[in-house]
Order: C-alpha cells, then sequence, then structure tokens
C-alpha cells in the first residue's frame, strides 16, 4: 500500500539532492576559477579578495534565481525585473572593482586628471558589469523556458482532457489536432515522433515518446522504446509477437515484435486490456434495452440472427430458450431478445408453462 508513496518520496529526494549537489559544484568551480585567474580583469592581489569577488556574483545570480524572476518578472512589469537587475548587476560591478583595487576612491578623484587611469578602469568596469548581466542573464532564460514549456504542457493536457485530441504537424508544415481515436501507431525517431493514423496519414510531433505516453495515458501500450501502440487496434498477442488489427489501406495484418527485455511484462500488460476490452464489448451486447427520454426500448437483433433462431425452432418444435441457445452459439441475452422479437411479429409462439412448455414456429396461411 505504502510502496508506491515510498518510491515517489525517495526520488523526489534523490532529485532534491542531486539539483543541490550541482549547485554547491557550480559554486565550487565559479569559486575556484576566481581564485586560480580572475575573471575580465587582473588579479587582485590575494586568494581572498579573488573568492570576495565570486562570493558577491553568486549572491547576485542566486538572488536573480530565487528573488527577482519568480517575484518581478512574473507578478510585475517586466521593466521593474529590468531595472532591479541591471542596478544589481552595476552594484556588484562596483563592488567588484572595489575589492580588487583599495585604491579606488584615490582612483575616482583622479579620473578627470589621469587619463589613462579613467580608461583602464572604465573598460575593466565595462568587462566585469557585462560578466555580470551574463551570467543573470543564463538563470532568467533558463527559467523563462521552462516556464513556456510548463504553460505549454498545461495547454496540451487540457486540450486532450476536454477534446480527445492531440496536436500535430502535417506534411504540409501546418499545425493541426488530430483525434485520439484515430492514432494507429506511434513511433520515434531521433527527437520526433511520427504519428500515424487509420486514415493512412503520417504526422509529426515534437518530443520524446515517453512524454507523449503520458499524455495519452492507459489507452495505449509500448512495447519498444521507440513504439507506442493503441490497445483499441491490436487484435491479439502470442509469444511475443503482437498482431493488429487490418486496416483497409493494408494488405494483411501488421505483426510487431516486443521488446525482448520485457516481453513477459509487455505481453501479459497487453493480455489484460485485452481481456478488459472483451468484457467490456460482451457487457454492452448483454444490455437488453436501452433509454429514450423516459421509457425503454426494445433493443433488436440483427436479421440474421432472428433468422436463424427461427429456423432453429422450425426444425425443432416445442424446443426451450436454453436449448436455442446451445444450438445457435448465441448468448442467453440474444435468444430472449430474438424471442421476444420473433413474437411480436406473430412468426412464433410458446405454449406451455415457462418450465415445461416451448416454442413453435406459426405455419402462414396460404
Amino acid at each position: 500500500m505504502f510502496a508506491p508513496f515510498s518510491i515517489r518520496f525517495t526520488m523526489q529526494n534523490i532529485h532534491k539532492v542531486f539539483i543541490a549537489f550541482l549547485n554547491f559544484l557550480f559554486c565550487f568551480v565559479l569559486l575556484w576559477l576566481f581564485t586560480r585567474n580572475a575573471l575580465l580583469r587582473p588579479y587582485a592581489g590575494s586568494a581572498g579578495k579573488e573568492i570576495l569577488a565570486g562570493l558577491l556574483l553568486l549572491a547576485t545570480l542566486y538572488a536573480n534565481y530565487f528573488l527577482l524572476y519568480p517575484k518581478l518578472y512574473h507578478k510585475y512589469s517586466h521593466a521593474l525585473y529590468w531595472t532591479a537587475l541591471l542596478i544589481i548587476t552595476l552594484a556588484a560591478a562596483w563592488g567588484d572593482m572595489s575589492i580588487a583595487y583599495a585604491n579606488i576612491a584615490k582612483c575616482n578623484a583622479e579620473l578627470l586628471q589621469v587619463i589613462g587611469k579613467f580608461k583602464y578602469l572604465s573598460w575593466c568596469f565595462v568587462f566585469i558589469f557585462a560578466r555580470n548581466f551574463a551570467f543573470n542573464l543564463f538563470p532568467f532564460l533558463l527559467r523563462e523556458r521552462l516556464y513556456v514549456q510548463q504553460l505549454l504542457d498545461k495547454e496540451v493536457h487540457a486540450v486532450y482532457h476536454e477534446t480527445q485530441k492531440i496536436d500535430v504537424v502535417d506534411k504540409n508544415g501546418a499545425v493541426r489536432l488530430i483525434a485520439v481515436a484515430d492514432i494507429y501507431s506511434c513511433s520515434q525517431e531521433g527527437n520526433y515522433t511520427y504519428i500515424r493514423t487509420t486514415q493512412n496519414e503520417t504526422h509529426t510531433r515534437l518530443g520524446s515518446m515517453k512524454h507523449l505516453e503520458q499524455l495519452l495515458g492507459n489507452g495505449f501500450v509500448r512495447i519498444t522504446p521507440k513504439l507506442l501502440l493503441p490497445i483499441r487496434y491490436i487484435h491479439s498477442c502470442r509469444n511475443g509477437i503482437v498482431v493488429m488489427k487490418k486496416m483497409p489501406f493494408e494488405e494483411e495484418s501488421q505483426l510487431l515484435a516486443i521488446n525482448p527485455k520485457n516481453k513477459e511484462e509487455i505481453a501479459s500488460e497487453i493480455t489484460q486490456n485485452l481481456l478488459r476490452r472483451n468484457e467490456e464489448e460482451n457487457k454492452a451486447s448483454v444490455e437488453l434495452t436501452v433509454r429514450k427520454g423516459d421509457k425503454r426500448k426494445s433493443v433488436v437483433p440483427p436479421k440474421e440472427k432472428l433468422r436463424k433462431i427461427q429456423s432453429c425452432i422450425h426444425q425443432h418444435p416445442g424446443i426451450k430458450s436454453a436449448d436455442i441457445a446451445a444450438k445457435t452459439g448465441y448468448s442467453t441475452a440474444t435468444v430472449e431478445r430474438s424471442l421476444a422479437a420473433l413474437k411480436q411479429r406473430g412468426l412464433i409462439t410458446h405454449t406451455g408453462s415457462k418450465k415445461t412448455g416451448g416454442y413453435y414456429a406459426v405455419e402462414k396461411e396460404g
């Protein structure tokens, strides 16, 4: 009962630990680079100063990643976000210059007098500011891409659940929606998934097979890492071979091999789905009536079944319904519906009690 939750909880913890480790590794590498070689300016004179400058850059980076972008960009004006980021990167650049040059106040006083010093400091400041801004732009681009991807995923799931359709790109490069019920097979090549429909049309969809499988849900089974099939179009599964239902555009049924690594597991899943599908179809066929408004209307079996049951009664006068079901191979529900329809049309009659009586064909006059 608690096993799936435990596994999910463990995987979430592993993911968090891995992300934390990557962040720690990134910070360590950045500080190591600062101590070994100053980035875009001369060496500050000591490893301590360089580490301090590196920590200053990391502070701006994570402040943008955890505070500015989520709090300002998606809640207030974008101009406010870029203004705040510009101020922080400028302040970080000036702080870096102050750490690197202890006599920066004196240099500021001599800026107008010493032209060479002014040029040197001004270009160094521009380089440091550009470095800080580039570092802060990276998490913005990363989080913006993730945010857009999340919005697209939500929209795709909403369209799928409401209309049972998914977005694809046809051979002309146009984006369109196709019904999930029309999907015959899904195969993957590289970063693209190719979807074949029951109309013998092939469409393209960007994304992995795993993502498509998660979207489509339980009505599909993945027999190989690069092949996804709908249960509704699978005819049978034997000895690791899936037999698809024959389509009008095919000369014979398609045979597809299951991945040998987990053949038994996939075959068992397909068999269970096929049994469930057959049970649902049988349950639908056993329904004796359908609702029409507040009344109920009898369901009439096909003419072929009526003729066969009528012929059986004609050959065996006085036969009971259970014997008719045994001789024709029809279900008890089908026989009962057929007998009711034949009696209503005056083609057969029942004499005797329900236990001892039987059915007789009505001879036509003339």
